[in-house]
């Protein structure tokens, strides 16, 4: 009933605040419901939350004790994320290190704070080592002459203390500068021939007059004003990344070679010869998670986001500002869709199918061609310092009902981590969506293989860990000819961002 026009499925900007206060009341009704009904055996084994009740479009993240054991824990892996000396970005720089014992790089403007944040990283990282390590000190000196305790104790130790994650800093990244981004990533690939995850998290919510000046890419009359210079928060949420992602492609695609570790081999479950190959081909696959928003919902009607022209202007500053928040959310979505579509041999919407010709096809390539996985995530509604600006009263009101930093880093940590990843997951969200009796009525608008969720229903909510497979909110299908999948919204930003940037893709 508020959407812009009835072509487009977009809600306008000024719906948000109506809209809050459904979601407001919706959070505190759902907040009360999962108080009440957790103290309540009848209710507390039947509660909606992903440990409780695993679903397919749940991921769920292993518990903190447990994620030692994580497949990815000993392969080595090197992972990027920007934006990672403070917030969301920080703390999903954190627990990849100091919980899955990656190799993370953090990427981030300001030298000083990054090789601070990396200090603390680490040092919680040598932290747990040492205890995970007086903890297994009793299971190897107790009863040695058991096999049993004695393997279990190569186990733990093997699992737990001879891996350890590190966070470092290679060179600043800002990516208001294309220049900037270009440096940081000729560093990267100097020092690291294969990188495995990308972490596109660094962002903005206010907007501001870029210092990059480009007029060459309008193609239209206004060429001739040499004063144009790209919108600030637009080129940080969106162009930035797009231009990193091009310029990291190379070390993105380079194939890798599982060996599986002893660890695995010994385990049961692994043996299986279907769970073995799915885990191989995702652990040889490398991935891109794009931070998308709520806000991809509020872009508005009236655009034509199938034109070039609309995308080159989006990225342009104007006075006073426009609203370019929410179509740098829509924007990591398209982009992942098309990176799908490029990269990704195993994508459904490339590759129209059976199941059977999806496994064939992607058994006979995976091993000659690039496989790039790559995902967007909404973090919830998060009090992290992208609020700083805000006043007191504001922040204060949202530490009671917005989910903390490290809730808020588990949409991104689960599509970095899980293997294998569920065919249909191409967008994260954190909230349950439904919980309590009125799930049968509120099903239908939540499926992952139905339309976009209401957005009062995924702006705030109960934190229950780990990330639903929601499907995000989409421009009309159209498709073109003789290009199956192609969504041409996609494809159009992805040609307006390629003049902007001078990006060549490998």
């Amino acid at each position: 009933m508020w959407l812009s026009t009835a072509s487009s499925p977009y809600y306008p900007p000024w719906s948000f605040v109506p809209l809050s206060v459904i979601a407001v009341s919706y959070t505190l009704v759902q907040h009360a419901w999962v108080a009440v009904s957790s103290r309540l055996p009848p209710f507390s084994r039947s509660l909606l939350t992903p440990n409780n009740n695993p679903t397919a479009d749940w991921l769920v993240l292993p518990p903190q004790p447990e994620r030692h054991r994580a497949n990815r824990l000993q392969k080595n892996q090197v992972a990027i994320v920007t934006g990672s000396n403070t917030g969301i970005g920080y703390e999903t720089a954190r627990t990849l290190v100091v919980d899955y014992g990656m190799t993370v790089i953090l990427a981030c403007r300001s030298r000083d704070k990054a090789e601070r944040a990396a200090r603390q990283i680490n040092q919680e990282a040598a932290t747990r080592q040492v205890m995970e390590r007086e903890q297994n000190e009793p299971l190897n000196s107790h009863n040695e002459n058991d096999k049993d305790n004695k393997n279990r104790s190569n186990h733990n130790q093997n699992g737990m203390t001879t891996t350890t994650g590190k966070a470092i800093f290679v060179h600043p990244l800002d990516l208001s500068s294309f220049e900037s981004v270009r440096e940081f990533a000729q560093q990267v690939k100097q020092r690291y021939s294969k990188i495995h995850f990308l972490v596109n998290n660094a962002g903005r919510n206010t907007s501001g007059e870029s210092l990059e000046k480009s007029v060459s890419f309008l193609g239209d009359n206004q060429t001739n004003n040499n004063n144009l210079s790209l919108d600030l928060l637009f080129q940080s949420n969106f162009l930035g990344h797009y231009l990193l992602t091009a310029e990291l492609m190379p070390v993105l695609a380079t194939p890798t070679t599982v060996v599986p570790s002893k660890d695995k081999e010994e385990e049961a479950g692994d043996n299986c010869p279907a769970k073995k190959k799915d885990a191989e081909d995702d652990e040889g696959e490398a991935r891109i998670i794009n931070l998308s928003s709520v806000m991809h919902h509020y872009c508005g009607g009236g655009h034509d986001l199938t034109s070039v022209k609309f995308w080159k202007h989006c990225a342009l500053y104007q006075q006073p500002p426009h609203e370019t928040y929410s179509l740098s959310k829509l924007a990591a979505i398209l982009f992942t869709l098309e990176l799908n579509r490029r990269y990704f041999h195993n994508n459904n919407n490339n590759n129209r199918e059976d199941d059977a010709t999806t496994t064939t096809t992607t058994s006979t390539t995976a091993s000659s061609n690039q496989r790039i996985r790559s995902l967007a995530v909404n973090p919830g509604a998060v009090n992290s310092d992208i609020w700083r600006t805000f006043p007191r009263w504001i922040q204060r009101l949202q530490s009671l009902i917005f989910l903390t930093n490290a809730q808020g880093c588990e949409t991104t940590v689960a599509a970095v981590v899980t293997s294998p990843l569920p065919p249909q997951a191409v967008y994260l969200q954190p909230y349950p969506l439904t919980v309590g009796p009125w799930d049968t009525i509120l099903q239908p608008m939540t499926s992952a293989t139905a339309t976009a969720a209401f957005p009062p229903l995924e702006m705030l909510g109960p934190f229950v860990g780990g990330a639903r497979i929601t499907t995000p909110r989409l421009p009309k299908q159209q498709q073109e000819q003789g290009d199956a999948g192609r969504l041409e919204a996609a494809a159009a930003l992805w040609q307006a961002c390629q003049e902007i940037t001078g990006a060549q893709w490998s």
